[in-house]
């Protein structure tokens, strides 16, 4: 035989099917108008390596037979494509923590993410307290994030409020105001004062 199809491995998602073409490598270095395809369909539904037969048909009516493989992968679910933070929150004694304020990046997982305090933490006397939240993703996968709950008997308007930083523009020559640099000053408690440590 003058010529010599070389087999290529290709890797498919489970339900993907499988190109001929791209289990041949040197496709191109066979004869123009050359046929490829499957001897029979390869089952992609369930992962794992599918040994399979590439037919190629010569413009000549000649016929090569190539034993190829195909791995079939699991789709890579959310929960390995995403990696959620933990963050502190301070709660008082008696009061329930949200598993919300327990990760740190929450807006930047998919939305429709749900979050839950795997066992309820138990907020009756002051201390650092591990929890675990469960993390569940819209396609249903799942990540576990250790974080601790501070529980402070008295705890300061400072521990348990978050003001979140905002970008403002002035003209020159125009004072800025210490109060539109605070995005949530309204999630702040009432009579939260703002100003700038020294003038900008």
């Amino acid at each position: 035989a003058t010529n010599e199809p070389t087999p290529a491995e290709q890797v498919v998602k489970v339900g993907e099917t499988p190109s001929a073409e791209k289990s041949i490598s040197n496709l191109a270095e066979l004869p123009e108008g050359t046929k490829v395809e499957f001897e029979t369909p390869v089952d992609a539904s369930q992962p794992g390596d599918k040994p399979a037969m590439v037919l190629v048909t010569y413009p000549d009516g000649s016929q090569d037979k190539v034993p190829v493989t195909v791995k079939v992968e699991e789709n890579p679910t959310q929960a390995a494509t995403n990696e959620p933070t933990p963050a502190e929150q301070v709660v008082k004694v008696g009061e329930t923590p949200s598993a919300e304020k327990s990760i740190g990046n929450m807006s930047e997982l998919p939305a429709g993410t749900k979050v839950e305090f795997e066992t309820p933490v138990d907020t009756s006397k002051s201390g650092d307290q591990p929890a675990t939240v469960v993390v569940t993703y819209p396609d249903g996968s799942q990540d576990k994030v250790s974080v601790t709950v501070k529980v402070d008997e008295n705890p300061t308007q400072a521990a348990t409020n978050e003001p979140t930083p905002a970008e403002q523009v002035v003209k020159v020559g125009e004072t800025p105001s210490a109060e539109k640099s605070i995005s949530n000053l309204a999630e702040l408690p009432e009579g939260t004062k703002v100003e700038f440590e020294t003038p900008v």
